[in-house]
């Protein structure tokens, strides 16, 4: 009964078998009673049956004495010390058997009243008990919200010092070497944006996918400053290209850490410098993907915000009343539907991360997302496919299924774990989707302000989403009580906006050509780093086909570099 998790059902229960044992006691004593009674009343019968015999018997002798008028006086006086001697010994046995039970009934009735009292003690005890730990319980679940929420706040804190503090060395570099674009007119950073596609080209082209390679799978659209100009002494622009190199390094590292972090909620894992498994917080599906993606918007969107308004300086409330207001013809829907693609892009890479794909294998899938950026520039707009792109294409296909071990399951009749290839495939047309419809969005609208616009309508469909979802899948209101997936998906959130500032302060001091040729380092990053951190090996065929699809996208990117110049 000290159970914490006892229920009202589980009480029914116990008093109704409390009230079952009573009634069987009751049973039982009054079985008893009626037995001794009714051997009492057989004994009573039989002394009966000796008394009536004993009358007879004198009938009998007053007869003979009547008819044979000879019986003497010792005969008389003997007969009735007979009669005195039989009265006497029933009374005696009358007394005797009543106060035997009496006394029998007594005792029953004491150690009937004992139980009683003993029983109600104990269940007095046993409530007390439980509802001890009821108050325990609520106790310590209100300190672990607390807990938990002081932790928001000190990684809330700890974000904003990082940001003030890649801010500060931001100004000193900018004070040595001042840009020479103005802003944009939203107080961001010196410098323009870079937009995914060249400004002179309205059409949406191939140019697209090398500028667009540092938006990985849970990346976003990034608003960075200009390079800096070509007055500063050679040395100062070296130092400048490695501290970017660094940054995008980093940033490359972060989103790849995510990567390995989701895998970590979906499947149990054995974290390096942890004896047992961890992970597999919640259960494989898109109900789980969409609790997972609300959970991470709702610490990542108030920290976008905190960035785009403090740090970018960009009054993101007027634009998206702009957008309500639909001030700017065509710009509202775009933006609307390039938060969908994003969405269903990061809704469908958790789910292929939940259905035990490993994680390198994922992200190398979703890699093809500048095939098919390519692939919709010709459909959509027209633009052809030259032939080295078209052999890039197909060199990056088969590292795909090099990486997922195709042929090797396929002569070995192996199952392939179709539903997160499916998953991972469409989140990668998906995000290609997105990358043409953000970039036409750039022309109208501050990219920080519109990456801020989207975590908020991401956030809203997420929580959509799981309300519709709750009913066929119930164990989702149980997931949302776990502390330790709400710190996981505070991690991640960590990680989302530790790529996205990395890869904002990298460029501008790398440039976004060679930015966007680091940043196609995903896949590799992700193979080391659950290869370290969970002991998560892949074959030497699906790291071939690894680094054949690495190399096909920095071949994409060097092409569309070369065509820019």
């Amino acid at each position: 009964m000290n159970d914490p998790n006892l229920s009202p059902n589980s009480y029914q229960k116990t008093m109704s078998g409390i009230a079952k044992d009573l009634q069987t006691l009751r049973v039982n004593l009054l079985s008893r009673l009626s037995r001794e009674v009714l051997a009492l009343q057989s004994q009573k019968q039989s002394l009966t049956a000796e008394i009536e015999q004993l009358k007879a018997e004198r009938k009998e002798l007053e007869v003979q004495i009547v008819a044979q008028q000879g019986v003497s006086q010792q005969e008389i006086q003997r007969q009735q010390w007979i009669e005195q001697l039989a009265r006497a010994i029933a009374i005696h046995l009358r007394a005797d058997v009543d106060g035997h039970n009496s006394k029998l009934v007594k005792n029953h009735a004491q150690s009937f009243d004992r139980q009683l009292i003993s029983l109600d003690s104990a269940l007095h005890a046993a409530f007390h008990s439980l509802q001890k730990d009821v108050n325990s319980y609520s106790r310590d679940l209100n300190e672990q919200m607390l807990r938990m929420f002081s932790q928001k706040q000190r990684g809330e804190a700890l974000l904003e010092a990082l940001v003030e503090r890649l801010d500060r060395q931001l100004r000193q570099t900018s004070d040595l070497a001042p840009d020479q674009n103005a802003t944009n007119g939203t107080g961001a950073l010196n410098g323009d944006p870079i937009n995914p596609i060249s400004r002179s080209d309205r059409r949406v082209n191939g140019a697209v996918n090398g500028d667009r390679l540092s938006a990985k799978a849970n990346d976003v659209t990034t608003y960075v400053p200009s390079p800096p100009p070509a007055k500063k002494t050679e040395p100062k622009v070296l130092n400048n290209w490695w501290r970017g190199l660094i940054l995008v390094l980093l940033a490359s590292l972060s989103l790849s850490l995510q990567n390995v972090l989701v895998r970590v909620i979906f499947v149990p894992s054995q974290v390096i410098g942890i004896a047992e498994e961890v992970g597999g917080l919640v259960s494989p599906g898109i109900g789980s993907s969409f609790l997972l993606l609300m959970m991470r918007m709702i610490f990542a969107m108030p920290l976008m915000w905190l960035v785009a308004t403090k740090l970018f300086k960009v009054n993101v409330a007027s634009d998206l009343n702009g957008l309500i207001a639909n001030t700017k013809k065509g710009l509202s829907i775009r933006v609307l539907l390039s938060a969908v693609l994003q969405f269903v892009s990061f809704a469908l890479m958790f789910t292929a991360f939940s259905y035990g794909m490993k994680p390198a294998v994922v992200v190398t899938i979703f890699f093809l997302f500048p095939v098919f950026t390519s692939l919709m520039s010709w459909f959509f707009f027209g633009d052809r496919i030259p032939l080295k792109r078209g052999l890039i294409i197909v060199l990056i296909v088969s590292g795909i299924l090099l990486t997922q071990d195709f042929f090797s399951a396929m002569s070995a009749g192996a199952n392939i774990n179709w539903v997160s290839f499916a998953c991972a495939v469409t989140a990668a047309v998906t995000f290609a989707g997105y990358i043409i419809t953000s970039a036409a969005c750039f022309k109208q609208i501050n990219p920080v302000s519109f990456t801020a616009i989207n975590f908020i309508i991401v956030l809203l469909l997420s929580i959509l989403c799981v309300m519709v979802s709750v009913p066929f899948q119930l164990d989702l209101i149980g997931f949302l009580m776990m502390p330790s997936l709400w710190g996981m998906c505070f991690l991640v959130a960590l990680t989302t906006m530790g790529g996205y500032l990395f890869t904002n302060f990298g460029t501008k001091l790398m440039g976004a050509a060679p930015a966007s040729l680091v940043s196609s380092s995903g896949p590799v990053f992700t193979t080391i780093l659950a290869w370290l951190l969970i002991s998560d090996q892949l074959s030497r065929v699906q790291v071939g086909g690894v680094f054949i699809v690495t190399l096909g996208v920095l071949m994409l990117s060097l092409q569309n570099l070369t065509k820019k110049r």
